[in-house]
C-alpha cells in the first residue's frame, strides 16, 4: 500500500504538506482494518496474525486525537484548534504553524468522513456491521 491519494497529489492545499499520507484511520470499523480504539490499533499492529497494513517508511494514516503519534500514524497538535467548525464559528483563519497543520488535517479528515457517509449511504450493512469476536 503506496499509493498516495489523488485528491491529495492534486490539490496545493494539500501537497507536499501531506505527500506520504496514504489513509486515515477515524474510528470507523469497516471489515475489521480500522480499530476505533488506539489499544485495539496497537494489538493490530502488533500482532502479525491480524495483517494489520502499515504504511511504508515514511508514510503514514491520518488518525484523530484518540490516537497518539509514532510511525505510520500522524495525530493533530493537541492544545490547539483542530475542527473546521472551531474556525468558522470564530471567524478566524489558522494562525502559526501548528493550526495550519490541524486545518488541512482536519480537512483531510473530513474528506475521508465523507466517503465512509457516501459508502454508508451506497451499502447499509456498513452502518451496523455484525459482530466479529477477536481474541485478545
Amino acid at each position: 500500500m503506496d499509493i498516495v491519494p489523488m485528491k491529495i497529489v492534486s490539490n496545493s492545499k494539500y501537497y507536499p504538506f501531506f505527500k506520504d499520507c496514504i489513509g486515515a484511520i477515524d474510528g470507523t470499523h469497516v471489515a475489521a482494518r480500522l480499530a476505533n480504539d488506539s489499544c485495539i490499533l496497537l494489538e493490530c499492529i502488533k500482532n502479525p496474525e491480524n495483517k494489520f497494513s502499515m504504511p511504508k517508511r515514511d508514510q503514514y494514516y491520518l488518525v484523530n486525537l484518540g490516537y497518539s503519534n509514532m510511525p505510520g500514524l500522524l495525530a493533530p497538535f493537541r492544545g490547539q484548534r483542530y475542527h473546521l467548525r472551531d474556525f468558522r464559528e470564530r471567524g478566524h483563519r489558522p494562525r502559526g504553524r501548528e493550526e495550519v497543520f490541524n486545518y488541512r488535517h482536519s480537512s483531510l479528515r473530513n474528506v475521508i468522513e465523507c466517503c465512509f457517509g457516501i459508502l454508508k449511504a451506497r451499502f447499509p450493512i456498513l452502518k451496523q456491521m455484525p459482530p466479529y469476536p477477536i481474541k485478545t
